[in-house]
């Protein structure tokens, strides 16, 4: 029981040294609300691309074919002459441009194949591959359409059904935003405990922590859940009002459980932070340390990559890193609504990695 309020009362303290530190509160306040909004909105599907049409044809289907392209997608398509084509591109004014040739009407009417020229700035990485595919089936339906026929003719005998789950209109601000929320809870997690170490050891009063009865496992316990209730309570409300609130997630799944992986996580996280904590001296190095970390941690761990599209030689890695498990954990309750014994391994891994890494 001593051992027990000791941890309570070193957690009071470092509540009441986070509050006397505006600055820090105010850091985490725009983590959990500008900063996830602010992800959420910069969206790397096409949207408003800015496309340029040639058209050498002057017909009723190359009209057709300019009118079609509408945003959100595209932007309203400016028109150009095929000689400007290529200084347009290297100037960055477009990063698509469709060239439409001569008797291209006439052509599909009397059967044959003619071809379109679909000029794609690949520099814009983001847009080009998905860009190119809306434009050539924009392209196909509306020759289709034009000559009578099914939008999908050509499939054969064989039609293939697609049923998107759980994002039906793959709303890709919805995967963002939760991702961007689980990073901020990363981040906050190792910085707050390990940021009140460093300046315990800057101001020499770890010293005399440790010349008194209490033990560092003690220390290190009140550090964890004073620092974890300051992110859970930030985690929470960002949730409800930001993430479900404000950008209009749905959100399916329990958010206690979502709230218990989270602690889990945090546990794990804090650690992480107080063994950098303990090799450097100075917030500084503490920084450049915890980015070595953090970006393998976050571009490994799933959150904007597949694991199964990562190199093989990082497979090894990938089953140490926490963040792999929170994001499967937070997916799965957050969007599939999946219940305790989905996430159960999720759970004893990250709480596992934790405790070694505590010790």
């Amino acid at each position: 029981m001593q051992s027990i309020r000791r941890i309570l009362q070193l957690g009071v303290k470092e509540l009441i040294s986070l509050w006397r530190e505006p600055v820090l509160l105010g850091f985490v306040a725009f983590a959990f609300t500008g900063n996830v909004v602010m992800e959420a909105n910069s969206s790397i599907e096409v949207r408003n691309a800015p496309i340029a049409i040639a058209d050498e044809d002057r017909s009723l289907l190359s009209a057709r074919l300019t009118d079609a392209f509408l945003p959100p997608r595209f932007q309203d398509p400016a028109r150009i002459g095929s000689g400007e084509i290529d200084a347009a591109l290297n100037a960055g004014d477009f990063t698509f441009a469709l060239d439409i040739p001569p008797d291209f009407e006439a052509d599909v009417i009397a059967g044959r194949r003619p071809t379109l020229q679909v000029n794609v700035d690949a520099t814009a990485v983001a847009q080009a591959f998905p860009g190119s595919l809306y434009i050539q089936r924009i392209v196909a339906r509306e020759v289709n359409t034009f000559l009578g026929r099914q939008a999908d003719v050509g499939a054969g005998r064989i039609q293939a059904t697609t049923r998107v789950r759980y994002n039906s209109n793959r709303e890709e601000k919805w995967y963002l935003a939760v991702a961007e929320l689980l990073i901020m809870v990363t981040v906050m997690t190792m910085i707050l405990p390990a940021a009140a170490l460093i300046r315990e050891q800057e101001r020499g009063t770890i010293e005399h922590l440790l010349v008194t009865p209490i033990s560092p496992a003690e220390i290190m316990l009140a550090k964890v859940w004073s620092n974890a209730l300051v992110v859970q309570i930030a985690c929470l409300l960002s949730l409800l009002f930001v993430v479900e609130g404000y950008l209009g997630v749905p959100l399916v799944g329990s958010k206690a459980l979502f709230l218990i992986g989270t602690l889990v996580y945090q546990f794990t996280a804090t650690a992480i932070g107080m063994v950098l904590a303990t090799i450097v001296r100075t917030v500084p190095q503490f920084v450049l340390a915890m980015l070595v970390v953090l970006a393998p941690m976050i571009f490994l761990s799933g959150v904007f990559t597949p694991t199964e599209s990562i190199h093989p030689a990082l497979a090894d890695l990938l089953a140490v890193l926490p963040l792999r498990y929170y994001v499967d954990l937070a997916t799965a309750v957050l969007f599939r609504g999946a219940g305790l014994e989905a996430v159960l391994r999720d759970l004893a891994v990250m709480a596992a990695i934790g405790a070694v890494l505590f010790a």
